[in-house]
């Protein structure tokens, strides 16, 4: 935001740093002069910005039984992750190469905190992330088995 004599400060800006945008003054009243082209501004930037992915990343071979058990799992249990096929993407091969050993079993799951397991059973893998994988009480009064029509309707 600058004023109308400051125009010179806004081109430099735009010269040395990259500035995209700029706003001059008067901006009064603020509901027609500012807001709008504030709300411009921001919805350019939404529409580009794309945030680093933070979550499980799981590397594997798109036809192997392991790596679709695994994608399921935590699809299943919606958990975030990103998959990355280790024929036909760079950046898993890159993720394999960066494992303590030359050719790591798939699939690779690498945790969030860098730390990785090779072809982890789910059970591994939901201790590891926090999914509760043991009941909290000795007693339930109810228990659904599945998720069909008749277990949906159980509640």
């Amino acid at each position: 935001m600058t004023a109308y004599s400051d125009t010179e400060a806004a081109i430099r800006a735009i010269n040395e740093v990259g500035l995209d945008y700029y706003l001059q003054k008067p901006w009064d009243p603020p509901d027609q002069n500012l807001y709008p082209n504030l709300d411009d501004m921001l919805g350019d930037w939404r529409a580009g910005y794309r945030p680093p992915f933070s979550g499980l990343r799981v590397v594997g071979d798109r036809w192997s039984p392991e790596s679709h058990r695994t994608r399921d799992f935590l699809a299943r249990n919606r958990v975030p992750f990103k998959w990355f096929d280790v024929e036909g993407s760079e950046e898993a091969r890159e993720i394999v190469a960066n494992a303590d050993h030359s050719s790591p079993k798939l699939p690779l799951v690498v945790y969030e905190d860098g730390t990785y397991a090779e072809a982890p059973e789910n059970r591994e893998i939901a201790e590891r992330i926090g999914l509760q994988t043991r009941a909290e009480q000795q007693f339930y009064d109810l228990v659904i088995v599945g998720g069909g029509p008749s277990g949906l309707a159980a509640r």
